[in-house]
């Protein structure tokens, strides 16, 4: 026999019973989401309508008069008390409510980012000026040397045009040879002002010594002197001379060279060779070279202020004759305001290969900081070659910090401005 509280289930229509069952489905799992069944609800309504549905006493609304309140911030588009917007929906909403000062915010915005922007981008424009002017004073700096040593070119080719010197050369009458060497070594001390030649030589076709001034012969007779970068360049540029060569409008065609540096037998001295081929009837039968020491001829005037300096770089010849060095370095710094007369040049850590490039080294480090401490650190320096030539100029100066200090400063105060802007807007939402 079936109780009564069946009997009373079995009676209720079916309907009833039907409408129950939702009930008992929130009891045991909550609320179901109206995007279930709608799932274009909007999010805040959503929220909304499960807070109020919500299971537990302390996650609804405290009282009624809350949940209209929640209803009416939904439907003026604020933000529910039953949902935390995101930064892009409280951004979208304060555009929505403020469509005028969010157009304005967001000029200024532009505005600010196209000034930070430009700022920074002058700021890297002041940084780049000192590399522009440091390359300037180095080429104006190479031009002087290069005016300079065509002076001793034109020197060189009026000793090497002596009369009488290139046929006696080729006749081998070596007494008539230091009688005309003579004459020429007037015309190569015939310079205005002090000669910048410490001393000059002569040698043959075949690269024997047969005069030099003003040492005797005798201390280097028997060297071979053939393959020296003097003899070689005084040739190629009497037989087709090159951008290579020093070259003056003479008759003969020939032109100076300028070689790379060689260290003295005699003087104990690095220096530059100025070599000029000695011509008989249009053929080199002789070449007559001239030394010049860097602290005489190569000296540049030091600019201001008196943190910067200019010097002057060569390649060494790397021909071994009697008792030089026997690995002489690549490049040597043959001048520079740290030496003094009687000073030896300095290894420089030049890495060109074949000609040497111009360019700016943002951290040069002077070696001439052995010497003198005062030339520490790092430097701003430009390198320019002087045409024609393995002498090279370098122009450096103390590196400023305000070119990164400015960078940051500019990068800095655009930053701060954002932030401003960005608090400003929050502290409207």
């Amino acid at each position: 026999m079936r109780s009564s509280t069946t009997r009373s289930a079995a009676a209720r229509p079916t309907w009833a019973r039907a409408a129950g069952r939702p009930w008992r489905r929130f009891a045991q799992s909550g609320p179901a989401s109206p995007c279930e069944a709608h799932p274009g609800v909007d999010a805040d309504l959503e929220a909304i309508c499960l807070k109020a549905l919500a299971h537990a006493p302390e996650d609804r609304y405290p009282t009624a008069e809350d949940l209209a309140d929640d209803l009416e911030r939904w439907l003026e588009g604020a933000q529910p008390h039953a949902r935390l917007w995101s930064s892009r929906e409280r951004l979208a909403a304060w555009r929505r409510r403020n469509p005028l000062l969010a157009t304005a915010s967001a000029l200024a915005l532009a505005f600010l980012t196209l000034a930070a922007v430009l700022v920074t981008l002058q700021v890297l424009e002041l940084a780049r000026e000192p590399a522009h002017i440091q390359l300037d004073l180095a080429r104006h700096q190479a031009d002087t040397v290069r005016i300079r040593l065509l002076q001793f070119a034109s020197a060189a080719d009026a000793a090497a045009g002596t009369p009488g010197l290139g046929a006696a050369l080729a006749a081998g009458d070596l007494e008539e040879v230091q009688r005309l060497t003579v004459i020429a070594g007037a015309r190569l001390n015939d310079l205005d002002g002090e000669s910048p030649f410490e001393s000059w030589w002569l040698v043959d076709r075949k690269g024997a010594l047969v005069a030099r001034w003003p040492h005797r012969l005798e201390a280097h007779e028997g060297w071979d002197f053939s393959r020296r970068d003097y003899v070689l360049g005084a040739l190629a540029c009497a037989s087709a001379p090159t951008s290579r060569c020093l070259c003056q409008p003479r008759g003969d065609g020939a032109c100076a060279y300028a070689s790379k540096v060689l260290y003295g037998l005699t003087s104990r001295q690095y220096k530059l060779g100025i070599a000029r081929a000695v011509l008989h009837e249009g053929v080199p039968v002789g070449v007559i070279v001239a030394g010049v020491l860097a602290s005489q001829g190569l000296r540049l005037p030091q600019t201001e202020p008196s943190d910067s300096a200019t010097g002057v770089i060569v390649r060494v010849d790397p021909t071994q004759v009697g008792d030089e060095p026997a690995e002489p370095p690549d490049w040597v710094l043959l001048f520079h305001p740290a030496f003094g007369l009687d000073d030896q040049p300095l290894a420089h850590p030049a890495r060109w290969e074949g000609a040497p490039g111009l360019g700016v080294d943002e951290r040069y480090r002077d070696p001439a900081a052995d010497a003198d401490p005062a030339f520490g650190g790092a430097w701003l320096a430009a390198f320019v070659p002087v045409e024609g030539t393995d002498v090279v100029v370098v122009a450096q100066r103390r590196r400023a910090p305000r070119s990164r200090l400015g960078i940051w400063t500019g990068v800095g105060a655009s930053s701060f401005l954002l932030l401003l802007l960005v608090r400003g807007l929050r502290r409207r939402r």
